[in-house]
């Protein structure tokens, strides 16, 4: 592999680095930042709790309105199996 012959490529050449006034150096977080950071994620997890306690409330009227929808029909189908027997 001769690299004056002709059928290969020549290699290709790297881009030059980043000027030093491109690059900054990684910012540390600050207190005052990490307390925004905070009190955001605990105002979500707030809301969060809002929305899933109004979930369970609703379920729980759910479940209630369901039972007492199931007593209805035991009572419904206790009386025609009354009414079938006489």
């Amino acid at each position: 592999m001769d690299p004056q012959d002709p059928h290969v490529p020549p290699r290709p050449v790297p881009p030059d680095p980043p000027r030093p006034e491109l690059i900054s150096p990684p910012s540390r977080p600050t207190a005052a930042s990490m307390m925004d950071f905070f009190q955001r994620r605990l105002e979500a997890l707030e809301h969060e709790l809002v929305l899933e306690r109004e979930r369970a409330n609703s379920a729980t009227a759910q479940l209630k309105q369901q039972e007492a929808l199931k007593g209805e029909v035991e009572n419904h189908l206790k009386a025609i199996t009354e009414q079938l027997r006489r």
